[in-house]
Order: structure tokens, then C-alpha cells, then sequence
């Protein structure tokens, strides 16, 4: 079954499921999509308190999603809210405008609905209605647990709506009400958007029925951000989730059309903005998150059949077609319809920002270090003795003297010259609301102590508009130690831009490329040859050098029928010379594997099925020398834990979970001084931890195999 068969096929049966009940149909789906007969479904709404037993840990984290309307969260940010709340998380959920719409809460494929009064509060409160039963169903598995309702008065002045579920008090949830509409000839401008650029020196709060901040009140910028800064004080949060500041044109369209809406935009604008105060206010170092809107649908889907169907769920309870009684029918966003898999919305949730695996690196000394961004700045932890896990950290990198905000994904390259090189985006305001974005570097010195100073390198557009949508950066050194780095452009090709010997950097260059996914994956290989590679909507396309310092070429033997990858593909060089990639099958979140069938040389006709269909994001693997045990070790995040993989020339793999720690992002795996490899990941709480492989026996992780038992031992917590 080809990857659009099995995609449409997926849809249906679907749809089928949540006509005539989810789990009822579960085993099915998976089933007909996967070709394997176990139930994912049979754990897609455990009870809260085995959940939260399990997952003791999680107990200590406190994450707050700032979002635009009452369905944001719900579909661009699940499940991973769902896992933090059913873990006891302290969690609050920010929502600022009232999303109030057109007024008329009715499903939006009602014929009749234009004849129908518009009522923008009646309709705002029924959302904010649904979206309370959602996380009361999240929290408690009974959407209709009852909440508590207060004022809470923020610092600026604005009053606001604070629920706070009573079964779980560390849930709750902020309605901040700031109206859209509605927009006329004489008033087209009221928009969150023209709040932040300052377009529009005010805008007024939509009060709905049942809510005790009942009188209108104006809000400016200012009071908006002092706001938000005071709640993020009064939450304390270990991690931040917002929206896109930054999304991309939806290339499907003729001439430029943004593929986002404009309040999740701003939204996020104003969240980093709140966040960037607090951090420099009080100290605090939150990992801040950005998920994709709407260009979700330009791209190949990239969740499980079980993850979508706990979507589902939640949807259906946000839009008041779950089943429950409601005589004053207010129990939810009608427009949605009884048919919560109809949107494309449900199929995906993707970071903005790819996160890459190669953060954990190997220098010349031996030694191992790891980077991450937290609040908007870079900082490392490093080995002081190789091999020995006695660990220096964190350290801020260059402690933003430069100004400017990190986003989430840094690269880690250490070269043979005994360089390691840092790659990341800064993102700094300019006027009238916008930011400049821009690919910087920084570099440790052979020998040297410390890192340099951030070096701008720019990017491959220079438009105001275009220079918005570069992607992700990735990087990697030569055998002469140069240093090359790719990004995806605005025409979603890739450009790139290298080092010379004197340490001076060349233009921009482009290398083409089509309908390129972002994250592209660089690869440093053995022999001092460059190559990369970018999943598309269709499989993935390559460059590589034919030479050491020659210039790169695509790669046409790269097979034009697959893989389809839901993102960034994960690149490893066998003991022969052989590239294998591994990757995340579109539609199913199924880890994958394609490989050479000799150095530079046609690659094998169909992937290796590695199973460990849940989660997203890439997959961390190096390789294994040891044939009897297996080619590769991997560590894939699935359900917001790291399991690992020892993957046998078979294509066996099991995915035994490393412990009950909850973690952002992506793992990256190294090999330590005496070759033996290392996983580190990137806990909710800010702290990386890191794990050896073949650690005594009742380790977390354990893996067995006809050669004997391994696996990861007990996590480190830097």
C-alpha cells in the first residue's frame, strides 16, 4: 500500500471510529494502516491516578502554554498537554483573545447557519465551556469535574478570569478575553497583531455569560505584557509552550499568502517578549517550546493512529459532541461539527523549530559536552575528565551580551582541528513589532576554555519578509576542519554557507532543492567529506561531496519512491562506508530505516520496519560495531520519554523506556572516550541527564538480546 492509499485509508477508518466510537473500531485501524494486530488504543485515556503514580517525578514540573484561542492548545500542542496534565504536572493554560469568531455557534457546514443572530459573547463562553471539559477529561477522565472561578487582578491592571479545576489544583486556566471583532469597513484593524506592532494603541475585553469579570475593559500593549509576566511569576513554569512567531508562506498558494493565522502570531510574539522580562526579572530559565499552526497542513502528517485518536477525543469534548447532556447548549464550539478527524488540524503536531540530535558532542580531548537553549540563551555542561561523568555546569554561552533571543534548537559540531562549533537562530525585535532572524555561530578554541562571541552569519534572504521563514540550521566540519552550514530558504530549497581555511565565510549559496521539509540533517564523514540531507513531501533528497573540499552535488540515487519522512531524517555512517538514514514514516510516527548497499552506492529498495510507532521528532543513533550485537543503537522520545532501540541486521528492535523522566525535545547520543555510547536528554525541569550503555545490571532501559543483556544505567542529572 503506497504512502496516499495508506493515508486516505487511515482517514476513513478514522472517521468510521469516531462515528461509532474510538476504541471500538482501534485495534482495526491499526490494523489496516500499520500491518500489526496490537491495540494502541488500549491506553490512550489512563486513569489520572495511575498516571500520576507512575511518573512521580513529573510531579515537580510546572509548564504554562500561552495560546490564541480555546482550541490552540487542543490541536497544536496534544498530545503532549494531555501527558503533562494526566502525569501531575502543575500546568495553566493562558488564553488571551475571546475567539469569539462570527458569533454564530453552529457547525460551519450548516446551511443555515447564516440566518441564525450572531452572538459573539455566547459563543466565546461556550468555547471557553468545551475547552475547560477537555482538560477536566485530561485531568480527571470526567469531563464535567467541576472548577472553581476567581478574579485574579495582574499586574497593569487587567483583571482577569482564573479557573482552577478542584479535583486537581495545579490545573487551571487563565481567560484573558481580549476581543478580534468585529471587524468592519470603518474598523478593520482590531486584531491582536495591531496590538503588538502598535498599530492599535488599545483593545477592549469581551466579557461572556458566567464569567465574574463582567465590565469591558481597555488593554493596552504595556498592560498585556505586564500581565503575562505577572502570571508567569505566579506559575513559575519549568517550561513555556506558545505558538509560531515566525511561520512560513504557504507554498501551495500563488503569490504570498502567511499560512498561519495572525493571532497565534502575535501571541507568541508577545509570549517571548513576557518570557525574555521574567528571565531577566527573576532569574528563571524556562525551555520555551513554539508549535506549528496551520502549515501543519502543507506538510506530511507526522502522528501516531493512537495519538490522533486521543486528539480525537479531546476535540470531540471541546466541541460538545461527546455524549453529554446540555439543555442550555453552550457546552462547546459547535462549528467544529460532530466529526473531530474532518480537520487537518489533528494530524500533526511539529515544533516550529526541528530539533536536531547532534547536541551532545565528543571533542578532540576526548571530553563530552551538551548544549541547550533555555530562556532564550545557550548554555553547556561539559565532562572536566574524559569518561569519568563528573560534569561542569551550566555555563551560559557568550551570556546574550549581544542581545537577541536563542531560539530552541542549537547544533553541536566538534571537528578534527579540535574546534567545536555551536550553530543556532537569534531572533531580535526591531521596530514596529517585527524581529530580524539570522543563522549565528560560536566557536571553543582548540584547547581554549571558553567560547567566543556569537558571530552573525545572516542567512541565504534578505527580504524583510522572506528572512522570516529561515529554517532551522545544521552543521558540519570537514576533514580540513572547515565548518558548513545549511538552512532550508524561503523557497524551500537549501542554501549553504562555508568557512574557507583563513576562518572567513563565503555567500550564501544556493544549492536547490524542492518542497523541502525544515531541519535538514549535515553529516561529517569519515574520509573528510561533507553530505546533507532534507526530507521533502515525497521522500528525501541529498548533496554530498565527491571529493574532500570539493563542492557539493545532489545526490541522485537517493530514492525517488522513499522514504516519507514526517521530519528531520536522523544520518549514520556504517563500518564500511555505508550511509543509512533513519527516520519517522509519515502517517504512522513508525521508525524507519534505509540504507546504502555499498559506499556511495544505490540505496536498498525498501526501509526497515523498526517499529516504535508513538511520539515525534527525530530519532538519535550511531552506529555499533559489534555485529553479533547489532548495526545501530537508537533512542527515540515517544510519549515525551526516552526509549532505545538495539537495531539487529533482522531489523528487530525493542523500545524499552529509560525511566519515568519527562523530556523535551529530542535525545542525542555520542560515544564517550572508551567507545562507549552515551544518551542525553533534556528534562522538563531544565536539567539535561545522561545515561552509559552497559551499565550494571536493573539499569533503567534494559535490553535483551541472544548476546546477552544491555543497557543504559541509571540517569545523571547535571
Amino acid at each position: 500500500m503506497g504512502i496516499l492509499e495508506r493515508a486516505a485509508t487511515r482517514r476513513a477508518v478514522l472517521a468510521a471510529a469516531v462515528t461509532t466510537g474510538l476504541a471500538g473500531v482501534a485495534g482495526a485501524a491499526w490494523s489496516v494502516i500499520s500491518g500489526r494486530a496490537e491495540d494502541p488504543f488500549a491506553k490512550v485515556a489512563p486513569a489520572p491516578t495511575d498516571e500520576t503514580s507512575a511518573f512521580p517525578q513529573a510531579a515537580q514540573l510546572s509548564f504554562v502554554q500561552v495560546i490564541a484561542h480555546p482550541d490552540d492548545d487542543l490541536y497544536f500542542m496534544n498530545p503532549g498537554v494531555q501527558r503533562t496534565v494526566s502525569r501531575g504536572s502543575k500546568v495553566a493554560t493562558v488564553l488571551i483573545t475571546a475567539g469569539e469568531g462570527d458569533g454564530i455557534n453552529v457547525d460551519t457546514s450548516d446551511s443555515k447557519r447564516d440566518r441564525l443572530p450572531v452572538d459573539y459573547a455566547g459563543y466565546s463562553g461556550a468555547r471557553h465551556n468545551g475547552h475547560r471539559s477537555a482538560y477536566a477529561r485530561m485531568a480527571t477522565g470526567n469531563a464535567d469535574s467541576p472548577w472553581r472561578t476567581d478574579v485574579v487582578a495582574l499586574a497593569g491592571g487587567l483583571q482577569v478570569e482564573r479557573c482552577t479545576l478542584i479535583a486537581r489544583p495545579t490545573v487551571s486556566v487563565y481567560y484573558l478575553n481580549l476581543r478580534k471583532g468585529p471587524e468592519t469597513a470603518q474598523n478593520p484593524n482590531l486584531a491582536l497583531s495591531e496590538l503588538w506592532s502598535g498599530a492599535m494603541p488599545q483593545q477592549s475585553t469581551l466579557p461572556v455569560p458566567g464569567s465574574p469579570v463582567n465590565e469591558v475593559q481597555t488593554v493596552s500593549k504595556d498592560q498585556l505584557l505586564a500581565g503575562l509576566v505577572d502570571i508567569l511569576e505566579k506559575c513559575a513554569p519549568t517550561v513555556v509552550r506558545t505558538l509560531d512567531p515566525d511561520p512560513e508562506h504557504d507554498s501551495r498558494e500563488s503569490g504570498y499568502v502567511v499560512s498561519d493565522h495572525r493571532d497565534h502570531t502575535a501571541v507568541a510574539r508577545f509570549t517571548l517578549h513576557a518570557v525574555a522580562t521574567h528571565r531577566d526579572r527573576t532569574g528563571a530559565t524556562p525551555a520555551v517550546d513554539h508549535y506549528r499552526g496551520y502549515a501543519n497542513r502543507i506538510w506530511p502528517y507526522n502522528l501516531s493512529v493512537a495519538d490522533v485518536a486521543a486528539k480525537a477525543t479531546l476535540i470531540k469534548t471541546y466541541a460538545g459532541y461527546d455524549g453529554r447532556p446540555c439543555p442550555a447548549h453552550n457546552c462547546g464550539d459547535y462549528q467544529l461539527g460532530p466529526n473531530p478527524v474532518r480537520s487537518t488540524h489533528i494530524y500533526s503536531t511539529k515544533l516550529r523549530h526541528e530539533p536536531t540530535t547532534n547536541w551532545l558532542v565528543r571533542a578532540a580531548d576526548g571530553r563530552l559536552s551538551l548544549y541547550a537553549v533555555l530562556a532564550g540563551r545557550v548554555v553547556g555542561w561539559q565532562e572536566r575528565t574524559a569518561g569519568k561523568d563528573d560534569w561542569t555546569g551550566p555555563t551560559l554561552i557568550d551570556a546574550g551580551r549581544d542581545g537577541g533571543w536563542m531560539l530552541p534548537v542549537v547544533n553541536a559540531v566538534a571537528g578534527r582541528d579540535g574546534r567545536v562549533h555551536l550553530v543556532t537562530l537569534r531572533r531580535t525585535e526591531v521596530s514596529g513589532g517585527e524581529a530580524r532572524l539570522e543563522v549565528v555561530r560560536a566557536v571553543r578554541e582548540a584547547g581554549a576554555a571558553d567560547f567566543g562571541k556569537w558571530q552573525p552569519l545572516g542567512g541565504p534572504d534578505t527580504g524583510e519578509r522572506e528572512q522570516h521563514e529561515i529554517g532551522v540550521p545544521t552543521a558540519a566540519a570537514d576533514g580540513d576542519g572547515r565548518l558548513h552550514v545549511f538552512v532550508r530558504n524561503y523557497d524551500q530549497g537549501l542554501s549553504a554557507v562555508v568557512e574557507d581555511a583563513s576562518g572567513e565565510w563565503g555567500d550564501w549559496t544556493s544549492l536547490g532543492g524542492t518542497e523541502l521539509q525544515d531541519g535538514p540533517t549535515a553529516f561529517g564523514r569519515t574520509d573528510g567529506r561533507v553530505e546533507v540531507y532534507a526530507a521533502d513531501k515525497h521522500g528525501v533528497q541529498g548533496w554530498r561531496q565527491a571529493s574532500p573540499g570539493a563542492d557539493l552535488k545532489s545526490v541522485a540515487s537517493v530514492p525517488a519512491t522513499g522514504p516519507v519522512a514526517s521530519g528531520r531524517v536522523t544520518v549514520v555512517e556504517a563500518e564500511d562506508g555505508a550511509i543509512a538514514l533513519f527516520y519517522r514514516q509519515a502517517d504512522t510516527a513508525v521508525v524507519r530505516a534505509v540504507r546504502q548497499q555499498k559506499p556511495d552506492g544505490d540505496w536498498s529498495e525498501q526501509p526497515v520496519d523498526l517499529a516504535g510507532g508513538d511520539g515525534v521528532g527525530p530519532v538519535a543513533t550511531l552506529w555499533r560495531l559489534g555485529k553479533d550485537v547489532g548495526d545501530a543503537l537508537s533512542v527515540r522520545l515517544g510519549t515525551d520519554l526516552a526509549a532505545h532501540g538495539l537495531v539487529g541486521r533482522d531489523g528487530s528492535a525493542q523500545w524499552p523506556a529509560l525511566g519515568d523522566v519527562t523530556v523535551l525535545r529530542s535525545a542525542s547520543l555520542a560515544l564517550s572516550q572508551d567507545g562507549t555510547p552515551v544518551v542525553a536528554v533534556l528534562g522538563a525541569d531544565g536539567h539535561p541527564r545522561v545515561a552509559r550503555y552497559g551499565s550494571v545490571a536493573g539499569g533503567v532501559g534494559r535490553y535483551s538480546t541472544a548476546a546477552g543483556d544491555a543497557g543504559f544505567g541509571a540517569w545523571k542529572t547535571l
